[in-house]
Formats: C-alpha cells, sequence, structure tokens
C-alpha cells in the first residue's frame, strides 16, 4: 500500500499443485440409519440435523436459528445479515418437503442449545447410528467387557467426512434437478461453476429421490423402509 516494493514478492514462491478431493457425503442408508437411530432418543436434535441434511445450513449457522425465524406458512428460514458468514441477510425458501416434516416435530427447545451442546448432541447421535466411533468409545467398551470377562471389540476408530450434511444436501439436490442455479440459491453460492465441478455425479437421481423422501417414521407410508434398532 505504500509503494515501498516494486513487485509482490510471494509471486516468486512456487505453489504445490494442490488436487482438490471429491467433497465426502453419507449414502442415502447412512442419512436414513441417522434419523431413525434418533427420532424417539432426541427428537430435538433430529430437527437440527436435518437443518444441514436437507436445508445444506452449515453447523455454525444452525447453532444460531432461532425459532421464530422459521416461517412454517411461507415455509422459508430467515437468517439476519448478523448470523451469516458474509454478512448478509439471506431469506431461503423453496426448500424440501421433508425438511418441514421434520421441522414440525421438532420442539422449540431445540433451537435455545449454544453450539457447544449442538454439537456434543450431534456426535451423541452419529454414534447412536454407528457413523462416528471414537477411541474413548473403544476403549470404555472394552473396559467393560474385561470386567464381564468378555473378549475385546475388534471396533476401529471412524469418523464422517467433514461438512458431509451439507455436501450431501448440494450433491443429493444437484443430482434431483440438474439446476446448479437453483442449488446454489439455497446454498448461498455465487458460483454455479463450483457445483458442476465438484458435485455433479457423485449421486444418482434415483439416490437423490430417494435421499429427500427421508422422513419421520410416523409419516413414512411404507413400514419397510423403516431401519430395525
Amino acid at each position: 500500500e505504500q509503494n515501498w516494493a516494486m513487485d509482490n514478492p510471494a509471486k516468486k514462491v512456487r505453489t504445490p499443485e494442490v488436487v482438490t478431493p471429491e467433497p465426502g457425503i453419507l449414502s442415502v442408508e447412512e442419512m436414513e440409519k441417522l434419523f431413525r437411530a434418533n427420532e424417539n432418543i432426541d427428537p430435538e436434535i433430529c430437527g437440527l440435523l436435518a437443518l444441514g441434511a436437507f436445508a445444506g445450513m452449515r453447523s455454525s449457522a444452525i447453532s444460531k436459528v432461532e425459532y421464530h425465524e422459521i416461517d412454517f406458512a411461507q415455509r422459508g428460514i430467515h437468517t439476519p445479515a448478523e448470523k451469516t458468514k458474509k454478512r448478509r441477510r439471506q431469506w431461503i425458501e423453496g426448500l424440501p418437503d421433508n425438511l418441514w416434516k421434520w421441522l414440525k416435530r421438532t420442539p422449540e427447545s431445540a433451537f435455545q442449545l449454544t453450539h457447544r451442546q449442538f454439537m456434543h448432541r450431534r456426535s451423541e447421535a452419529l454414534k447412536r447410528a454407528g457413523i462416528l466411533i471414537e477411541a474413548d468409545d473403544i476403549a470404555y467398551e472394552n473396559r467393560k467387557r474385561e470386567e464381564r470377562g468378555e473378549p475385546r471389540v475388534k471396533w476401529k476408530p471412524k469418523c464422517p467426512p467433514k461438512n458431509c450434511f451439507r455436501h450431501s444436501f448440494v450433491t443429493y439436490h444437484v443430482a434431483l434437478y440438474r439446476d446448479a442455479g437453483k442449488t446454489a440459491l439455497l446454498v448461498s453460492h455465487r458460483n454455479q461453476q463450483i457445483l458442476f465441478q465438484h458435485y455433479l455425479g457423485i449421486a444418482t437421481k434415483e439416490q437423490a429421490e430417494r435421499y429427500f423422501q427421508i422422513v419421520p417414521s410416523s409419516l413414512w407410508p411404507d413400514a419397510k423402509h423403516k431401519i430395525q434398532r
């Protein structure tokens, strides 16, 4: 800014070629198992997880949502500018039907959780579905088994892909509608090309149709789709 250097010295630094990996998502079966394992145990967390899985909201944004910002009449979600990553007011509408079925059964108390409480409850929900296994869980289970004289478990640590809820929503939404502009609008992406480059082709339309049919079991028309606990 002071014009002390004619050229930017950082431009002479050789940068390595970075290959961007494909977005990590949950399969339709994993996502359904997650909701089935928790819908009767923790309906609060199911509603918050639905905001990520079926609305594409970031975890940091989910914990900031207040109940009155969800407009059931117009089926939209309002986010004030001070809560958004880019400091711009957002109004999201046109979200899938199954999101509203999950939100309809979500207690208002779910939106009073702190971010730390939300992340803890999310971890517990992932563990119930077998999607998250931490080293501490393995050690605890082995201690109990040793006390009972039982063989140790052969589990290995396991964790879901980073940002898997948002990435899953984008992937299946693009696969279902083949409309990058529509998906970009919902997740506040300015560049539609990113969606084509990184998300198109990961999932099929048939998988996407099943993904957005994951609803509370009390509203599910066919009992054979329920996953046994």
